[in-house]
């Protein structure tokens, strides 16, 4: 049996990866169980242009009536984009650090929960690796057990 989970407004979350930005043919994750998809994104764009946020990867969650229920992501901050937003030097966004993004950062946005981090991604990483660090907070959010089913390309459409 299927909980019922609230759909996300995307328009108190500015920052979040934009769900228009899945890519045609790409496949999808399938929670059988809780009647659920997964579509990876890789880099999506964030729902605003301005976004100061990038996303390396993103699993975009919708349930059977395709509405938008969460977004696990590995997110980074732009200090270049924050700074000019901002007008904040950014050598006080970095801490003097050299480099422009944060370290990446595990995450979820729900309509429940809001925006929560959950740990940094150790650097280097892998696709394979971050999709399992994705997939590992989504079964965690829908307190499953069961391995979700990859369904290829030919079965898209949300």
């Amino acid at each position: 049996m299927s909980k019922t989970y609230r759909e996300i407004d995307s328009t108190l979350y500015p920052m979040m990866p934009d769900i228009h930005d899945i890519k045609e043919g790409s496949g999808y994750y399938l929670f059988r169980e809780e009647q659920m998809k997964g579509y990876l994104c890789v880099n999506p764009r964030p729902v605003h242009s301005d976004g100061y946020l990038l996303f390396p990867y993103a699993l975009i969650i919708f349930d059977d009536t395709d509405r938008h229920i969460f977004s696990a992501v590995i997110e980074q901050t732009d200090y270049r984009m924050l700074s000019a937003l901002t007008r904040t030097p950014l050598k006080e966004l970095t801490g003097g650090h050299r480099r422009p993004t944060s370290p990446p950062e595990l995450a979820l946005y729900s309509a429940v929960g809001g925006h929560e981090v959950f740990q940094v991604v150790q650097e280097p990483y892998t696709e394979e690796e971050a999709v399992n660090l994705l997939l590992e907070v989504v079964l965690d959010v829908l307190d499953s057990l069961s391995d979700p089913e990859f369904v290829g390309t030919s079965h898209t459409h949300r």
